[in-house]
């Protein structure tokens, strides 16, 4: 029955550890958004479980690949790629604008594709549009794998902690058995004394019935001697 609870235990311990790890579940959904070249159409994706330095870290690295010029506006919190070769998407350079959010505990990244004369939307831009969602998606695989390792970090951290954890336990269990090898030494030790007492007490038992006896025969002795001088002093 123990090991029947354990085992459930250990199952739903292990139905919540996987179900800390983040989910890959890419969306990216159209909206019009406000940047510092007005307001227009922009892609939106949601990373849940990241954080703004996490997704800022990789969306500087991810946007080198593309050859532009990158900059970053602190005032309006905006990522400039400029000239960006998106080939799929346009035979010319295009220029790609992005704003990374905290949202709660998660990140919102909005994009902006400038193609020249107007931004990218899927109503416009049909045979084009799959092209950034490409764009986004190779990216969210990239957050996906970052998280992944960050959650691997902190699994190993965890399993350090076990393992030294373990340790304490398994000392623990070493120096009660020692003491209780030592008791049972002790044991073993009050047990013989006992046993070499319980021979000790038979046989003064015996010295002791003996005694008696020859204490019982005296007695009768001094008796018989007690009653001759009584009778040798009536003559």
């Amino acid at each position: 029955m123990k090991n029947l609870l354990l085992i459930v235990a250990l199952l739903a311990f292990q139905t919540s550890l996987f179900a800390q790890l983040p989910d890959f579940d890419f969306k990216v959904t159209e909206s019009t958004q406000s940047m510092s070249q007005g307001s227009a159409n922009a892609l939106v994706v949601s990373f849940p479980k990241a954080s703004e330095k996490t997704v800022s870290k990789n969306w500087k690295t991810y946007a080198k690949k593309f050859k532009g010029k990158l900059s970053y506006d602190k005032n309006q919190g905006e990522y400039f790629l400029d000239n960006a070769e998106l080939k799929e998407m346009s035979e010319n350079n295009v220029d790609v604008r992005a704003k990374i959010t905290q949202k709660g505990e998660g990140v919102e990244l909005v994009v902006w594709f400038n193609l020249g004369v107007t931004y990218l939307s899927s109503n416009e831009h049909a045979e084009r549009y799959p092209s950034a969602e490409t764009f986004l998606r190779k990216f969210d695989l990239m957050i996906y794998a970052e998280l992944m390792k960050e959650q691997l970090k902190e699994e190993e951290k965890k399993m350090k902690l076990m393992a030294k954890e373990l340790k304490k336990i398994e000392k623990a269990q070493e120096k009660e058995q020692k003491k209780i090898d030592k008791e049972q030494k002790a044991i073993e030790k009050a047990q013989k004394a006992i046993d070499e007492s319980k021979k000790v007490i038979g046989e003064q038992e015996e010295a002791k019935v003996k005694q008696n006896a020859e204490i019982e025969y005296q007695n009768e002795l001094i008796e018989k001697i007690n009653a001759k001088i009584k009778e040798a002093k009536k003559k």
